[in-house]
């Protein structure tokens, strides 16, 4: 299923990757991530384990935390709920 999370890391990957001039096939390669579930993954349809995301960080020479400084958590009556605030 797919979530807001999920395609707010996928979309900064991408802005990373693109503006680094890195292929998605460079990228997935470098960091033992299969093209299919890679190309997903910046769309926001399959996840990234932790792991996956601390390699794909560490290819693009950004800190982890900066693949989620796109979104903030909020209490909202008593339920946490994830709301995009900027692209």
């Amino acid at each position: 299923m797919i979530n807001q999370i999920d395609v707010a890391v996928g979309v900064k990957l991408r802005q990373l990757r693109t503006a680094a001039g890195i292929s998605s096939t460079r990228l997935a390669m470098q960091c033992g991530v299969a093209l299919h579930h890679y190309e997903a993954g910046e769309r926001g349809e399959q996840r990234f384990s932790a792991r996956e995301l601390h390699r794909l960080a560490k290819a693009l020479d950004t800190p982890f935390s900066v693949l989620f400084v796109d979104y903030q958590v909020a209490s909202v009556a008593g339920s946490q709920t994830v709301g995009l605030y900027r692209f």
